[in-house]
C-alpha cells in the first residue's frame, strides 16, 4: 500500500452516484473528467449523537462532480464492550456520508477517492478538514473531507519541506545540475556557478487538470550554495492531460539573466530550451514523476 494511504485493511469500496455497488463508466482516460454543474458551497457538518457523519467536496466547498470517482471510507474505534469495531460507509453521489455507531469511543474517520485520468488511475488521501480526536459515540462525530490536487498533506500542513516529495499532495520532479559541456576534439570544460546564483523553473500545463479544472502556470526558485542548490526539487505538480512544458532560466546575483537548456534522463541525451514532463500514476496510483530533470547552461 502506498506510503501516503490509509493503511487500514478493512475497507468497502464504493463508486459515487451509484446505489447498486456497480461501477459507473469512466470517461475516455485521454480526456479530463467531466464536471458537473456548478452547485452550492456546502457548509460544515454537524455533530449527529449515535452517528459519525461528513461530507467530501472540492477545496471550494462544492460537490466532488466527477464521474467514476471511488471512495473509501473508515471509522474504527473500541466499542463498549472493549472490542475493535469498524465501520466502512458510502457516500452518496453529493459527497454526504454518514453511519450509526454502537457505543463506544471512535478515532478521526478516513479516506481515500480514486479515478481515472489521462490513462491512468490515481488514489488521494482526502483531506480532512478538522481533526476531532477520539469521540463518543454519544456525542456524535462529524467528519468533513476535501479532494486536494496540489498543496501540503494534512500532517506536513506547517512544516511543508520543498525538497520532500512526500509532503506534498502533487508530484513532484527530481532535478540534477550538469556543469559539463564540450568545446571540441574531444575536449570537455566544466561550468562554474557563484553562490547566491538562482535558477527558476517554469511549468506550464498542457491541458486540464484532473479535477477538470484549467491550470495556471507553476514557478520554482532554486538557489545555489555550498556547490549545491535548494530546493532539490520541482514539487506539487498535479495531473494534466499532455502534461508540463518545462523551462529554466539562470539569474546571477548581479541581475543577469541566461536561459538553461533542458531533458530528461531516460528519454533524450540532447538538451533543450523546453522539455514536456508527464504526471503519472505509481502502482499504489500516487502521482508522481519518473524521469529526472537535467539542466545546465549552454556553452560559452
Amino acid at each position: 500500500m502506498h506510503p501516503r494511504s490509509l493503511g487500514l485493511a478493512v475497507f468497502f469500496a464504493v463508486i459515487s452516484g451509484c446505489d447498486d455497488g456497480k461501477s459507473v463508466a469512466a470517461a475516455p482516460d485521454a480526456k479530463p473528467p467531466v464536471a458537473a454543474a456548478p452547485a452550492a458551497v456546502a457548509t460544515a457538518t454537524v455533530a449527529v449523537p449515535g452517528t459519525a457523519s461528513g461530507r467530501i467536496t472540492r477545496p471550494d466547498g462544492k460537490p466532488i462532480g466527477i464521474d467514476g470517482v471511488k471512495y473509501k471510507m473508515v471509522v474504527n474505534g473500541n466499542a463498549g464492550s472493549g472490542n475493535a469495531i469498524a465501520y466502512n460507509p458510502k457516500p452518496n453521489p453529493d459527497g454526504t456520508w454518514s453511519t450509526k455507531l454502537a457505543e463506544g469511543i471512535y478515532h478521526e474517520p478516513r479516506g481515500t477517492m480514486s479515478v481515472k485520468f489521462d490513462g491512468g488511475l490515481y488514489t488521494y488521501d482526502l483531506y480532512p478538514t478538522a481533526e476531532p480526536g477520539d469521540t463518543e459515540s454519544a456525542k456524535g462525530l462529524a467528519a468533513d473531507f476535501q479532494w486536494r490536487i496540489s498543496g501540503p498533506i494534512k500532517q506536513y500542513e506547517d512544516k511543508a519541506d520543498p525538497s520532500n516529495a512526500t509532503h506534498w499532495y502533487g508530484a513532484s520532479c527530481r532535478l540534477n545540475w550538469n556543469p559539463i559541456y564540450g568545446i571540441g576534439e574531444g575536449k570537455q570544460g566544466v561550468h562554474t556557478v557563484v553562490d547566491k546564483t538562482k535558477f527558476v523553473f517554469t511549468a506550464k500545463p498542457q491541458g486540464k487538470l484532473i479535477d477538470g479544472s484549467d491550470g495556471k502556470p507553476l514557478t520554482w526558485t532554486l538557489e545555489w550554495g555550498a556547490s549545491d542548490f535548494k530546493p532539490s526539487l520541482l514539487h506539487d505538480l498535479p495531473p494534466a492531460v499532455g502534461g508540463w512544458r518545462v523551462s529554466g532560466t539562470e539569474i546571477t546575483p548581479d541581475g543577469k539573466q541566461r536561459p538553461l537548456t533542458i531533458r530528461l534522463s531516460g528519454v533524450s541525451d540532447k538538451f533543450l530550451a523546453e522539455v514536456d514532463v508527464k504526471v503519472e500514476a505509481d502502482q499504489y496510483g500516487g502521482p508522481i514523476v519518473g524521469p529526472i530533470l537535467i539542466f545546465t547552461r549552454a556553452a560559452p
